[in-house]
């Protein structure tokens, strides 16, 4: 098990018992000074690791929203066209509309695109999943090449 901790000091207590011998060996240096598994250190990682903890004890419920609506079309009253447009849909379901002094008669609604984010009480609450997944597994492939490194250093 990764020895995941609140603190840096908790974390070089962890890694000095689980090593046998004082934190300034070589794999306990890449995990206390650049792995960092623990808040304020290596925010990303521990994120990950309370997501890991949170999803065997509850049911992780994504929530979907819209983030963009594509294909919308209006006419003003003046004669301007908006065609094929794509408005933006900002957090709380705030529309990025048309700026305009006409009146707008919708011509095509268009069509929404719903988006998959984490829900409460997660961690990366209202972040898109995934995306933030991606980053997750370019954290732990970047982590795990560190170890690699430091096993078969590079040529």
């Amino acid at each position: 098990m990764f020895p995941f901790r609140k603190t840096r000091r908790d974390l070089e207590k962890a890694v000095k018992q689980i090593l046998k011998k004082e934190t300034t060996s070589t794999i306990g240096q890449l995990i206390i000074d650049d792995i960092k598994p623990y808040p304020g250190g290596n925010d990303a990682l521990y994120a990950l690791h309370s997501l890991d903890i949170y999803d065997k004890h509850k049911i992780i419920i994504p929530t979907l929203a819209t983030t963009l609506v594509s294909g919308v079309s209006a006419e003003g009253d003046k004669g301007t066209k908006f065609i094929n447009g794509t408005l933006e849909v900002r957090e709380g379901r705030e529309l990025l509309a048309i700026n305009t002094s006409e009146n707008l008669k919708i011509t095509n609604k268009g069509k929404a695109n719903l988006d998959m984010f984490f829900g409460d009480p997660m961690p990366y609450k209202g972040q898109p999943i995934i995306p933030t997944l991606n980053q997750f597994l370019k954290l732990v492939s970047e982590t795990v090449d560190k170890f690699q490194d430091l096993v078969n250093p590079p040529l």
